[in-house]
């Protein structure tokens, strides 16, 4: 777990998003939180402001509507997301490039691997809905530099 200040909310201004950030470890990792109105930051992960890639995981929806990260796909190069970390500072990104990929095909190391400045990713569920597995054929990562 990152020793640094971890995240406590998201906001994206594009697609009106203001949503809390929980912790996520490695157990819970990748299947994102269980609430799917919050967004999930991967613990095990540099936090939002340190040097490498920050990782925070929403779901695209649920059994009850949209969920979190619902507008995601809606984000375009240039925006701002703005992390509030626990002590109550900010920390500012620029969006610079939306990927989509399948799951069989998730680039991990383009994702999770060291960068030397403070990125951040942000991944949901995109693709068509395989009602067999329950899970969609997709992800979409989003890609941003402080």
């Amino acid at each position: 777990m990152s020793a640094s200040l971890p995240p406590s909310r998201i906001k994206i201004a594009r697609i009106r998003l203001d949503a809390p950030v929980s912790s996520l470890d490695a157990e819970t990792g990748l299947a994102g939180p269980a609430d799917p109105s919050s967004a999930g930051w991967f613990a095990q992960g540099p936090a939002p402001g340190d040097p490498g890639p920050a990782v925070v995981i929403g779901h695209l929806d649920s059994n009850r509507g949209p969920a979190v990260f619902w507008r995601l796909d809606q984000v375009r190069v240039g925006d701002e997301i703005v992390v509030s970390r626990s002590d109550g500072s900010l920390v500012r990104f620029g969006v610079r490039r939306l990927a989509r990929y399948s799951r069989s095909s998730f680039p991990s190391s383009e994702v999770f691997g060291t960068r030397p400045g403070p990125e951040l990713r942000l991944i949901t569920c995109s693709g068509r809905f395989n009602f067999l597995t329950r899970q969609y054929t997709d992800n979409l990562v989003v890609y941003a530099t402080s």
